[in-house]
């Protein structure tokens, strides 16, 4: 098959028609580099910003749902505690009209007495008003006679390395005359004379214990156990 060939001849006035296409063809290449350029530019800005945004949008929103669950956990804790010394104090007021003591003004003073023990000692007036409910119920002793059973109470626990109640009962079957149980940790009681004369002589053992309640109130994990009381 025969090849066509064409050929072209361009005068004079041709010559700045090609250079002039030349200068086109050129300048269109220019243009497609710069916004292949601006594109990628462009991009990397766009997401250079975004992604920090976003990682700082999630930061936000964790540190966002911390704090709730920090607040909401606070106030169940809130909620719990306000449960519990509303429970202690009925259950306070209970004991004194079940025992025929519930006088004019008897169960604030025992919330008082428990207060003020609680700002000598390291044990909280909660635990003391459970401590005062239980020597109520055990014992027959008279508001004077509790009073001075529950600073025993307090001396005997911080001897003995114990909670209040443990000690409260113990304290409570001795004011009874079971002196048993006590006598094992080497608290022994006169073995002569009336009930009131072996009470009278377990207090005073006990009072001597109480000392050591207020000293360890005095040291500085009794402080910040202090503190943790109050709040």
């Amino acid at each position: 098959m025969a090849d066509i060939r064409f050929t072209v001849t361009l005068d004079d006035k041709g010559s700045p028609v090609i250079k002039k296409l030349d200068e086109n063809v050129t300048g269109l290449d220019r243009s497609t580099r710069a916004a292949a350029g601006s594109t990628r530019t462009l991009g990397s800005d766009f997401f250079g910003k975004l992604i920090p945004a976003m990682t700082a949008g999630l930061l936000a929103a964790e540190a966002l749902r911390r704090t709730f669950s920090l607040v909401k956990n606070q106030l169940r804790e809130m909620a719990a505690a306000a449960i519990e010394a509303e429970k202690i104090d009925r259950g306070l007021e209970a004991s004194l009209v079940i025992t025929g003591r519930s006088t004019a003004g008897a169960a604030e003073s025992f919330k008082a007495y428990a207060s003020a023990l609680q700002k000598k000692t390291i044990y909280d007036d909660e635990a003391i008003k459970s401590s005062q409910s239980l020597l109520l119920q055990m014992t027959s002793l008279s508001k004077d006679g509790i009073d001075r059973a529950t600073r025993g109470t307090i001396g005997l626990a911080s001897v003995l390395g114990t909670d209040l109640n443990a000690a409260a009962l113990l304290v409570a079957k001795a004011m009874e005359g079971n002196f048993g149980a006590l006598s094992r940790y080497g608290i022994k009681v006169r073995e002569t004379g009336t009930l009131e004369e072996k009470r009278i002589d377990l207090l005073e053992k006990l009072d001597k214990f109480y000392l050591r309640a207020e000293a360890d109130a005095r040291t500085f994990a009794g402080a910040l156990e202090q503190i943790k009381n109050i709040y």
